[in-house]
């Protein structure tokens, strides 16, 4: 299925503007939104990452989606609260991967992208994909009721998260861990799936680690499988 690529610019919150790229189908009309949430941004996340970038554009790839990977303040091209101020000292990253500095942004994309798939496809639901820290972000954006899934979660370190009541405000969850994953061990991540509920369905994948460098297929052809099922039917096209 080909897509067109446009570079997109959105408001934060507290009035900064984030840079994103929106992908389109250009036959069919979507059949659902989906946003991509990219890691830390003092370890290095950026939409530009591997996982961020495999998802955006292989998740379902023959499927109609509206497509959405953005940056967050301070990051690339979007705006910085603080101009010239290193980017570390503007995320101060805490203890635990924690959601505040990324929440305002997160809420943010998910707006931006409801508001033009509402133009486009009207009550065509979200899915939500998040790769290490931006998966806890996409975990938030259930558990305070911004988006009902279903939701793909690669190496969530679910340490850090400890919201109650998931379980009754996620419809349909994948987990997807490694073998060899530091920021979160195989039984943490069961237990997590045990705890988010009946529709969560978690993965360990052998021979691979955090970064899952050269190994962003697998994770694709893993989500797609699981995703295809669980999205609405393309409307088809007249003649």
């Amino acid at each position: 299925m080909e897509y067109a690529e446009e570079i997109v610019r959105f408001p934060a919150s507290d009035g900064l503007v984030l840079d994103g790229r929106l992908a389109y189908p250009w036959a069919a009309p979507p059949v659902a939104g989906l946003v991509v949430f990219a890691p830390h941004p003092v370890l290095g996340g950026d939409m530009d990452n591997n996982v961020v970038a495999a998802l955006w554009r292989d998740l379902v790839a023959d499927v109609p989606l509206l497509r959405l990977r953005f940056d967050y303040r301070g990051v690339g091209a979007s705006a910085s609260p603080r101009p010239g101020v290193p980017l570390f000292e503007i995320w101060d990253l805490p203890p635990g991967p924690g959601i505040d500095a990324g929440w305002p942004d997160a809420e943010s994309a998910l707006t931006f992208l409801r508001g033009t798939l509402a133009r486009v496809a009207p009550g065509a639901p979200i899915v939500l994909a998040g790769f290490s820290y931006g998966a806890i972000l996409a975990l938030a954006s259930m558990a305070r009721g911004c988006a009902r899934g279903p939701a793909i979660l690669v190496s969530p370190p679910v340490g850090a998260f400890t919201w109650e009541g998931l379980a009754a405000r996620t419809p349909e969850l994948l987990l997807i861990g490694a073998r060899e994953d530091f920021a979160v061990g195989e039984a943490e991540l069961r237990a997590f799936g045990v705890r988010a509920g009946p529709n969560a369905r978690v993965e360990v994948l052998e021979a691979s680690d955090h970064f899952w460098r050269g190994e962003e297929s697998r994770i694709t052809a893993l989500a797609s499988a699981w995703l295809r099922p669980r999205l609405p039917a393309p409307q088809p096209q007249e003649r």
